[in-house]
């Protein structure tokens, strides 16, 4: 007799669910090292431009030239400030998925750890059972 875990349908499922987490989790990981990465690149464009600018300023340069660099700075600060609030929200959200994977490992450990239980009790039995038919063969 084999020995079957009455609750493995839940196990299995517990065990995507945490996968699933885990894929969630990574995804995020993901976005968040993408914008961070994204705003490095944002803000040497900008300290590039406003260099560029004030070698520009040193050389005399026109007003309709100053004016155009110093819009585009300022659409360099706005996107530098919507960057930094997306990844807020992303921090936001690695912190929710990380503790959504937590709750997932721990309900699939609480099962594991009874399956393991259930698996001992039934070796245990089983010798138990051998056992004892080994020794009414012997009397």
């Amino acid at each position: 007799m084999a020995f079957e875990f009455s609750l493995e349908r839940v196990l299995r499922y517990r065990a995507h669910m945490e996968k699933k987490a885990q894929f969630e989790l990574a995804y995020e990981l993901g976005q968040y090292r993408r914008k961070k990465e994204h705003l490095k690149n944002v803000i040497k464009e900008k300290e590039d431009v406003s260099y560029t600018q004030k070698k520009l300023i040193k050389k005399g340069t026109t007003s309709y030239i100053y004016s155009l660099y110093q819009d585009y700075i300022e659409v360099l600060r706005e996107e530098i400030l919507k960057v930094t609030d997306n990844i807020g929200q992303i921090e936001d959200r690695i912190i929710e998925k990380q503790h959504v994977l937590k709750d997932q490992s721990i309900r699939r450990q609480t099962i594991d750890k009874l399956r393991e239980k259930m698996l001992k009790d039934y070796i245990y039995q089983y010798n138990k059972n051998e056992q004892m038919q080994m020794d009414e063969l012997f009397i």
